[in-house]
């Protein structure tokens, strides 16, 4: 299970007479997905809100870990069982390292005009895929500290007044919590029910306390009878799932006595 997509609130977002995306679902009813090849040669805005495994886990997921004899199945292991009240003190040395490493690469990101930070927890780096050399050659051009003000018949209006023609509008905006999409998925009732899912309320900004220790209501039972949630990185959702189905199997043994 993921995330709600955080919706968009776009001025005159009717008017415009190509296509609106989250990436996830198409924005205008009766709209079909035609691939990122159909937009070969077109104009584009996207709009957004905002190697690191050698250092943070190569010791454990590498071809030289499995030389070692460390397979996948030792490594989840190994890394769920250090306390996550532990995590942050043995990371953030980490991504200071590759905030080291990469100082030019980020340097040059910032004078591009790329707005980030490194978060409340020190892990907001970002991993390149080919999108950030772009942004520094000046391929994918940037609007810093500007919104979406208003969209028209075929183009963008910032709140800076500068107007970009656009035949595709991609809303790269994020997503909420777990328990907005449980709220839509379900409904507000179980959702507030359940109460949050994911995090461990370490008192950060989108993850309130009280501290609980453990990652609230994924892989285990909530306080709306029959229903669990699941969701994870790939890490978590191979090693988590032994669990969650040895709960449920327990379970249902226990009703056929």
């Amino acid at each position: 299970m993921r995330g709600a997509s955080r919706p968009s609130r776009l001025r005159r977002a009717h008017r415009h007479r190509h296509d609106l995306t989250d990436g996830k679902s198409r924005q205008r009813p009766g709209a079909k997905s035609r691939g990122g090849a159909a937009w070969r040669g077109k104009k584009c805005v996207v709009a957004t809100t905002g190697s690191l495994l050698e250092h943070a886990w190569g010791r454990l997921y590498s071809q030289a870990a499995l030389a070692r004899g460390i397979g996948t199945e030792f490594a989840d292991l190994t890394l769920a069982s250090v306390p996550h009240k532990a995590l942050p003190s043995l990371q953030r040395p980490v991504y200071e390292l590759i905030r080291q490493q990469d100082a030019r690469f980020y340097s040059d990101l910032a004078r591009s005009g790329f707005r980030f930070d490194f978060g409340e927890d020190g892990a907001g780096y970002t991993i390149e895929t080919g999108a950030s050399k772009m942004i520094i050659e000046g391929k994918i051009k940037l609007a810093p500290g500007a919104a979406i003000e208003r969209l028209e018949t075929r183009s963008v209006t910032l709140t800076t007044g500068a107007e970009l023609p656009a035949d595709l509008v991609v809303l790269a905006t994020g997503y909420s919590s777990m328990s907005d999409w449980a709220a839509q998925l379900i409904s507000p009732e179980v959702a507030h029910k359940v109460g949050p899912c994911w995090g461990l309320g370490s008192g950060t900004k989108y993850d309130p306390g009280p501290w609980e220790g453990e990652v609230r209501n994924l892989w285990k039972p909530t306080k709306q009878d029959g229903l669990w949630f699941f969701g994870g990185n790939l890490m978590q959702a191979r090693h988590y799932s032994i669990y969650t189905v040895l709960q449920l199997k327990a379970r249902h043994a226990a009703e056929l006595w």
